[in-house]
C-alpha cells in the first residue's frame, strides 16, 4: 500500500512539476487538465500546495528519505 501511495505521489508531482523550471507549477482550475490537451496554468490554487507538502511530509516518515524533505521544501517556495 505504501509504494502505490509513493508512487502516486511522484506522479503527481510530475504532473505538478514545470519540467522546464523544476518549480512546482500546479495545474490551475481555469481549463483543468483535459486527456491528451493542455495543463491550465492560471487559477492556481494554495491548498492544492498544502496538501502536496502535507502529501510529502507523510512520505518522509513512512521512509525517511531525504528527497521527501526537498519536495517539500520546493512545494512551500510556491508561495
Amino acid at each position: 500500500m505504501i509504494d502505490q501511495g509513493l508512487e502516486a505521489l511522484n506522479w503527481l508531482l510530475k504532473i505538478q512539476t514545470n519540467s522546464t523550471t523544476a518549480y512546482l507549477s500546479l495545474v490551475g482550475n481555469e481549463g483543468w487538465y483535459p486527456k491528451g490537451g493542455e495543463k491550465a496554468q492560471y487559477d492556481q490554487q494554495p491548498a492544492d500546495v498544502l496538501c502536496i507538502m502535507d502529501a510529502c511530509y507523510q512520505a518522509y516518515q513512512a521512509t525517511k528519505k531525504k528527497f521527501w524533505k526537498q519536495e517539500i521544501d520546493k512545494a512551500f517556495s510556491w508561495f
